[in-house]
């Protein structure tokens, strides 16, 4: 019994040594946002949500695009979902944008997208803004964050002269972040990289948070597959200045 169940650990572990790869600087990462509800004295997703899954890998990104979709049965009864509906390959090198239809090595560009000077490329993306510390902010006492010890902001938001929504910015050096999905900020002339944001609508009394959460730090060999592909098909067709 002994030797059949190490012979079924070893098969085991071989097997997932031929799907997973360990590689620097890569892994997985879910984008979410989650939103309070006093009476479970809980944060939860919100209806109509669902997490954003990024791969990374060096200096590259694929993230999925989601979309939502209603439908109406005979008693009028509306449903949504929201779904994957294709993925953009990001190079930080040459801030560009290329999307596809499907997550294969074979999927062919159906878009591309350069990051402007200013302002938000197509589908809101916007990862290359110069660091700047937001204005009306104030630094707050370092705390942990699911074990992380970051760094924090609380930013203010104003209109006619009001206070409508307060931020709080969690981040940490840039070296422990560099892709920085929520931007970047310098304080005392260091780069930072944000983490999570958290916001509280002071009128509403609504309370969110976003956060970008790594589960892994390994890629499949099917990922990395597809990750030199579409870096291939980035060098063969690169988008216009």
């Amino acid at each position: 019994m002994r030797i059949i169940l190490i012979f079924l650990v070893s098969q085991l572990l071989t097997i997932r040594g031929t799907t997973q790869q360990n590689c620097e600087n890569c892994g997985v990462a879910y984008q979410g946002v989650r939103l309070f509800k006093p009476e479970r004295n809980a944060y939860i997703l919100p209806a109509y949500e669902r997490d954003i899954k990024y791969l990374f890998f060096d200096s590259m990104v694929i993230a999925e695009r989601h979309g939502l979709f209603t439908e109406t049965d005979s008693k009028n009864r509306e449903t949504w979902r929201r779904e994957v509906i294709g993925y953009t390959f990001i190079d930080f090198r040459t801030k560009t944008f290329y999307d596809y239809s499907h997550f294969s090595d074979t999927a062919r560009v159906i878009k591309t997208m350069r990051q402007p000077a200013k302002g938000r490329v197509e589908g809101g993306w916007n990862f290359f803004d110069p660091p700047q510390q937001p204005p009306n902010s104030v630094a707050l006492s370092d705390t942990v964050l699911d074990g992380v010890k970051c760094s924090r902001l609380k930013v203010f938001f104003t209109k006619d002269s009001d206070t409508t929504i307060i931020k709080t910015m969690y981040y940490v050096s840039e070296a422990e972040c560099p892709l920085a999905y929520y931007g970047k900020t310098t304080v005392q002339g260091k780069r930072f990289s944000y983490i999570r944001t958290d916001d509280f609508d002071v009128a509403s009394g609504l309370k969110t948070y976003h956060s970008m959460d790594i589960t892994s730090n390994t890629l499949s060999k099917k990922e990395l597959r597809i990750f030199a592909a579409w870096k291939r098909n980035a060098k063969k067709h690169p988008v216009k200045k």
